[in-house]
């Protein structure tokens, strides 16, 4: 049994994509999707969680969804893994093929997915899907939380008020450029 929703496995996908350089991949969860779920300006992807393995027939349909953009990379993220079939014709058309867990944690299945997803940081843990934005803001946060608690208790020693007020002035610095970030969305 998934922990994931669909709607969740698309969203991860797209995160997991931007991972491996496909910076503006976007999820398109809900509705008919012409076989894409994840688009992105030199990539598209299907995500399946089917209990059963992928077979060839949907792979075709990611590849007749390319159309003429052969510029475009496809990925096929699977839950379940893939027939001999499907392998097969991924190779013969340059599908990447991935596989996922119940938690979003993607791992390449072949060697054209190896190849995109080489220098990826990150995609063989699932990590929670956090704005950048706001991860910056709690970056800012942790530096600040220090200088505070040495304020509050007066605990005066030079060499450290020093680090501390630096620490805290970045704190701030990484806060006001996360806002800053959020109020352009």
């Amino acid at each position: 049994m998934t922990s994931l929703s669909h709607q969740q496995a698309e969203l991860a996908m797209a995160s997991a994509m931007r991972k491996m350089g496909f910076n503006d991949a976007r999820a398109h969860p809900g509705g008919p999707d012409g076989g894409i779920d994840v688009l992105s300006s030199r990539a598209i992807a299907q995500v399946k969680m089917h209990r059963s393995q992928v077979g060839r027939p949907d792979l075709q349909r990611l590849y007749g969804a390319r159309g003429r953009d052969l510029r475009r990379s496809m990925l096929f993220f699977s839950l379940s893994g893939y027939s001999s079939h499907a392998v097969k014709y991924a190779a013969d058309v340059e599908i990447a093929l991935f596989t996922f867990d119940s938690k979003g944690a993607v791992q390449p299945y072949n060697s054209a997915a190896r190849s995109i997803s080489k220098g990826a940081k990150g995609l063989g843990s699932p990590s929670l899907i956090v704005d950048e934005h706001l991860a910056w803001f709690l970056k800012g946060i942790v530096l600040i939380s220090p200088t505070s608690l040495f304020l509050l208790f007066d605990l005066s020693v030079p060499v450290l008020d020093t680090i501390f007020a630096l620490a805290g002035a970045l704190g701030v610095l990484f806060i006001v450029a996360a806002i800053g970030g959020l109020m352009k969305k």
